[in-house]
């Protein structure tokens, strides 16, 4: 650099270059122009004040592919990269990573290559690190930082695998999109499909037609059995930073580079679908997951010990050596698709974790009780009328006898004498008729068109009530033990719960009992023996179990509900899939389908519809009182 008077250094691809580099070019305070890709460390500019980077804004790349990512709801992702030899990624994956998390995409495996030319087989080591990927569930990848010799040699061996087949998304960033310009049509197939961030330059400009001109005469005489001719970002950026530093050192420019990425994601999917070619020439969006195939069939889990049957069962069959699995929630998962499944209930907390999927079953907390004989039949000769029809008949009775009364005080001597004497007498008269037949006499023809009228009602009001009165007696009347929870909590009576359930902590923490009173139950079958023994007064279980339950359990139990006056909502019952798993979507869909058909209904009604001997034994007695 001394002997020839170096002005400017311009060069270096590498950060690991870049950094010895700058090193040297702050000893002999000369410019030092790098090409390298990276996440520029805060203290930079002090500690090489004559570095500057003639390269691609990471961050902004970064940026746009988390952009992509969202925009196709991608859930997880792979990160891929090459280090240095100092281990470095240039600072990529910790941007990416914070870049994902902040719109909620995860990164499920980070997958680290050493530098290429490091390897004594790369062919061997490459080849065992994508077949690490296939038992990944995540088929978005993500490429941050890959030599050119590396990135061939990876894509070559995905395409062999099926890692960039249908329903796999492959995103690439500087300075990997930027070797597509030098590497030819066989490297250049293995990695149809994938998304390329680059950056963008205008070719219309004086500035750049004339340099594309020169380019291609000069290249094509020194390189006459290359394919094509045409220039890449490195050949703009030397052409830039050479002409730069020419005019002034402490000046640099980009001539003909502009930066550009995706913001809007209402927009980005609908445009970017139309525009990208797929892998595997897939019409839609990729799910981005590792979906069933034949070789690697959907895993699918089932409860082994189910608290209601009704919902899922596993039966083995020992001539067949065959397990079968009947239930509710296994025919509504075959008319979607041929995943947890089972009575699983959507809460916020296991969202967390899981991803469920449309609720196809509605869930809120029941208390289900015993029946007892109504007593008290004392009183009972007042129960066939309601209150309201004993005052009304009472209305209409006085107003008969003063109708009577103000008709027949004039012409009829028996209503002769003080007026308490007459409305007596007219009181004794009409309520006469209600237990025989009149034999006053009466003198004016209108009140005998008003005793008519009476005798009608007094008839239909005497033929109901002696239908009524003897249903009562004869009929055995139920009512339920407990209708109020907090008489439970005030009696310290003991409640079940199921076993595996939420309901026990949300009976402790949200309904306040005592968890010394809340009692596990293991099985639907334990509930009638629990009853009768007297350990517990109710049971507290999400609706579905308690039209399965009062189903076959009918007679001397019924449905106390809404607990408290309130009711309680949960989120339903839904499919549970891995997070971020894609399939949920669908299955979402379809079982929307199913609820708009009424195939959903349909099941409901299969399963659920109760014995004709249960529809009265079902119902506590509201009392059968007649009313006006």
């Amino acid at each position: 650099m001394e002997k020839i008077n170096v002005q400017a250094l311009v060069g270096m691809e590498t950060w690991e270059e870049t950094a010895l580099v700058a090193d040297i070019g702050n000893q002999a305070q000369v410019p030092i122009v790098s090409f390298a890709s990276v996440v520029i460390p805060p203290l930079m500019p002090r500690q090489w004040p004559f570095l500057v980077q003639m390269a691609s804004n990471v961050k902004e790349q970064i940026r746009c592919t988390t952009a992509i990512v969202r925009s196709f709801d991608w859930q997880k992702v792979i990160a891929i990269f090459e280090a240095d030899y100092y281990g470095s990624d240039s600072g990529m994956f910790v941007v990416l990573s914070d870049s994902l998390q902040d719109v909620g995409v995860a990164i499920e495996y980070r997958l680290v290559l050493p530098p290429f030319s490091s390897l004594d087989d790369p062919e061997s080591f490459v080849t065992e690190a994508v077949a690490e990927q296939l038992s990944k569930e995540s088929r978005v990848f993500i490429v941050l930082q890959l030599s050119l010799s590396m990135s061939v040699r990876l894509f070559r061996e995905s395409k062999q695998m099926g890692l960039n087949g249908r329903d796999s998304a492959w995103i690439i960033i500087d300075p990997v999109a930027s070797f597509l310009d030098s590497v030819n049509t066989s490297v250049i197939s293995s990695m149809a499909g994938a998304l390329g961030i680059k950056t963008y330059f205008t070719e219309d400009s004086r500035s750049f037609l004339h340099f594309k001109h020169q380019f291609r005469r000069i290249f094509q005489s020194e390189y006459p059995d290359e394919d094509t001719s045409e220039m890449g970002i490195y050949a703009l950026r030397a052409y830039d930073s050479i002409t730069a530093t020419t005019n002034a050192i402490k000046r640099t420019e980009r001539l003909v580079i502009e930066e550009s990425g995706p913001e809007n994601r209402s927009d980005n999917k609908e445009i970017l679908s139309g525009l990208v070619n797929w892998p595997g020439d897939l019409k839609r969006v990729p799910k981005g997951w590792a979906m069933p195939t034949d070789a690697k069939p959907m895993k699918i889990g089932v409860p082994g010990i189910p608290f209601f049957q009704t919902f899922v069962k596993v039966d083995w069959n020992g001539g067949s050596n065959e397990l079968s699995f009947p239930g509710f929630c296994i025919d509504v998962f075959y008319e979607t698709f041929d995943v947890v499944i089972g009575d699983v209930t959507i809460l916020e907390n296991r969202s967390k974790y899981v991803e469920f999927t449309q609720p196809y079953a509605e869930s809120s907390l029941s208390m289900i009780v015993t029946l007892k004989p109504q007593h008290g039949k004392a009183w009972i000769f007042m129960k066939p009328f309601t209150k309201e029809m004993w005052a009304v008949t009472g209305a209409i009775l006085m107003y008969t006898v003063f109708i009577v009364w103000l008709l027949e005080r004039q012409s009829n001597p028996e209503f002769e004498g003080r007026w308490q004497n007459q409305l007596g007498t007219a009181l004794w008269f009409t309520s006469s008729t209600l237990f025989a037949a009149q034999r006053d006499r009466v003198h004016n023809s209108y009140t005998r068109v008003v005793v008519l009228v009476w005798l009608f009602v007094v008839l239909a009001l005497s033929s109901s009530y002696t239908a009524s009165l003897s249903s009562m007696l004869t009929t055995q009347r139920l009512q339920p033990n407990v209708t109020d929870i907090d008489w439970l909590k005030k009696s310290n009576a003991t409640i079940g719960c199921g076993s595996y359930s939420f309901i026990s902590l949300y009976s402790e923490n949200v309904l306040n009992f005592d968890p010394r009173n809340i009692k596990a139950i293991s099985s639907e079958y334990d509930y009638p023996g629990e009853f009768e023994s007297g350990n517990i007064s109710a049971a507290f279980v999400e609706h579905p179990y308690a039209k399965a339950f009062l189903k076959y359990y009918c007679e001397g139990y019924t449905l106390a509900q809404p607990i408290g006056g309130v009711e309680h909502r949960f989120g339903g019952w839904g499919f549970v899939f891995q997070k971020g798993s894609p399939i949920a979507e669908d299955f979402s869909q379809a079982i929307l389908t199913l609820s708009e058909n009424g195939r959903l209904e349909q099941l409901k009604t299969t399963w659920f519809i109760p014995s004709p001997k249960c529809f009265n034994s079902q119902t506590p007695d509201k009392g059968d009182s007649l009313s006006w």
